[in-house]
């Protein structure tokens, strides 16, 4: 669950509970849920956030983006983010990972891309 990285951590903490606890109460499914705080007010994380869901959006098998985040540093800047795949696309994930790596180059060729491929477990 991806929360305001300047939030209170104990408020972001008890609705990450509230939720867990509905879903048992609602689903009888035991959740255990993980928090991800990410910058939600920095500018240009939210331009390059909307670059690249923009390239997902453009992949055949990658159905979403989330817990990005960027790393400056003096050299480069890491874009760190798990990219949701298919369950089709699972046997081209070193190609998804390479095809999003260079459309993240082109967008500025100091930007790493760490990626962390998730699965889509959505029953349609």
């Amino acid at each position: 669950i991806e929360v305001d990285a300047k939030e209170d951590f104990i408020k972001s903490h008890d609705m990450v509970d509230q939720i867990e606890r509905q879903i048992t109460r609602d689903h009888q499914v035991q959740l255990v849920a993980h928090m991800d705080p990410i910058e939600m007010n920095n500018p240009l994380v939210n331009q390059i956030r909307e670059k690249v869901m923009q390239i997902a959006e453009e992949m055949e098998d990658v159905v979403g983006l989330h817990d990005f985040r960027m790393v400056p540093g003096y050299t480069h800047t890491n874009i760190i983010f798990d990219a949701v795949i298919t369950r089709e696309g699972e046997s081209r994930t070193s190609s998804i990972i390479e095809e999003l790596t260079q459309k993240i180059k082109e967008i500025e060729p100091t930007y790493y891309a760490v990626i962390t491929i998730d699965h889509s477990y959505t029953i349609l």
